[in-house]
């Protein structure tokens, strides 16, 4: 089995699989048909992944599209694994390779994530616009933000996780995001409100421990920065964080600041959440952002102060 950064991929297993798919049905009968099989292994792919097994998943998903090489469905999950687990360039060769057999909504803004996780919003840009054009996803829409902010358009960015939060209002990390948008942007106290509703939201984001530290760093509160990180991550953590902070308070534009510090986005919507995929559909909840900061536990802390 390969590891990778702790992960086992079931490299042994993925062979069983295709021995598996291929043989012969019951009593002699003719095989299963290949779309069926790689249906199969999607279908199992799929019962790994929400069991929080992303390394078997892929395995799974890997089999599917190397049985059927133009199955976009196959495709686009194997994107979304490969972003799952912090590979954007395989992530990005598998989304065009869906590309290339159809033109698909969750493919396309699978790409776009792909590309922003490997420091290339500006190409991501575009796409994320024209599948936000009406669009009230807010998975899709935080990634549009992500991408402003790091083409250094703070205030387009705003507007859009505003967007977001409009259909999502408890969204954890559209909060987190507008926080660390509006913080980079010099608006302290519009980015601590940010903060307390990232902070409150009921289902917490493990990740906002981080995004205090750094909100409240750049909003020069850096005693309470650093009390903030030292409950929830610890010292070593909290210390890059700090060092992040600082460094992006000395870059001379949004864009710079935005990429000192790391944007959040999400994870993968399944495909088979996104129903038949179009051109300009709302798509994956996923990706990522150029950077993860590091997480904590989301209790535990000192509350914030107030406004």
């Amino acid at each position: 089995m390969r590891e990778r950064d702790g992960t086992r991929w079931p490299a042994l297993l993925l062979g069983g699989v295709l021995l598996l798919a291929g043989c012969a049905g019951p009593n002699g009968a003719a095989p299963v048909p290949a779309g069926n099989q790689t249906a199969s292994l999607l279908r199992l792919g799929d019962r790994m992944r929400a069991s929080g097994d992303m390394a078997g998943a892929l395995g799974f998903y890997s089999a599917a599209a190397q049985r059927d090489p133009r199955s976009a469905p196959a495709l686009e999950k194997l994107g979304e694994g490969f972003l799952a687990v912090g590979e954007p360039a395989r992530a990005e060769q598998a989304f065009r390779a869906a590309l290339a057999v159809r033109e698909s909504g969750t493919a396309r803004h699978g790409l776009a994530v792909a590309l922003i996780g490997q420091q290339r919003a500006a190409e991501a840009l575009p796409m994320l616009e024209r599948l936000a054009r009406g669009s009230s996803d807010p998975r899709l829409l935080r990634d549009w933000g992500v991408a402003l902010d790091l083409a250094g358009q703070p205030r387009a960015a705003q507007e859009a996780y505003r967007r977001g939060l409009a259909a999502a209002p408890a969204d954890a990390t559209l909060h987190g995001n507008l926080a660390l948008s509006l913080a980079l942007d010099g608006q302290a106290e519009a980015a601590m409100a940010s903060l307390r509703a990232a902070l409150a939201a009921p289902v917490p984001d493990a990740r906002l421990g981080a995004n205090a530290v750094l909100v409240l760093a750049l909003c020069g509160n850096e005693a309470e920065a650093r009390a903030q990180g030292m409950a929830r991550l610890g010292a070593e953590a909290t210390e890059g964080l700090l060092a992040r902070a600082a460094t992006a308070r000395g870059m001379p534009d949004a864009a710079s600041r935005a990429a000192a510090i790391g944007l959040v986005m999400g994870e993968p919507r399944p495909a088979a959440e996104a129903g038949a995929p179009e051109a300009g559909a709302a798509a994956p909840e996923a990706g990522r952002r150029a950077e993860r900061p590091a997480a904590g536990p989301a209790g535990g802390s000192p509350p914030l102060p107030a406004a």
